[in-house]
């Protein structure tokens, strides 16, 4: 990735403030190959992939429906912001199951370039421009779902 695109992205990141979004931080130089890294909020219990994964210890069905209505509400605020997150999995999940006063998931985005699609580009010209290049799963299998793409 171009680091103008990297800060670009990273521009567009900072403005999205919502309670089942990883909230971003800032940006760092992390080391002396100028190799830049974002500093986003901590979730103490990780990926949902690992939560899940772990031996003898469940979820149980209040928490599965709250991670669900949490990636849910997440989603829709991204998508109220003409964004669709392009790499939704348990790795993208971050969760805190032991504190009942905040939102047990949020929606994260390991993968800075591809998380971002405008479906409106008329609408955030900022947003096409950063997502110039990422494609999606549709896109790379050769299908499309009537959306007007970026690129």
């Amino acid at each position: 990735m171009k680091i103008a695109e990297f800060w670009r992205v990273a521009a567009i990141i900072s403005k999205l403030h919502h309670p089942n979004i990883l909230a971003f931080y800032g940006v760092v130089n992390n080391g002396p190959g100028e190799t830049l890294a974002t500093v986003t909020e901590f979730m103490v219990n990780g990926s949902l992939k690992k939560v899940l994964l772990r031996k003898g210890k469940h979820l149980d069905w209040r928490k599965r429906i709250m991670v669900a209505m949490d990636a849910a509400i997440g989603m829709e605020y991204l998508h109220s912001k003409d964004i669709v997150h392009f790499d939704l999995k348990c790795d993208n999940l971050l969760v805190n199951v032991n504190d009942p006063s905040r939102p047990i998931c949020k929606v994260s985005y390991k993968s800075v370039v591809l998380v971002l699609f405008c479906t409106n580009h008329h609408k955030a010209p900022g947003l096409a421009h950063a997502a110039r290049g990422a494609a999606g799963p549709a896109a790379l299998a050769g299908q499309s779902d009537g959306r007007q793409g970026v690129g």
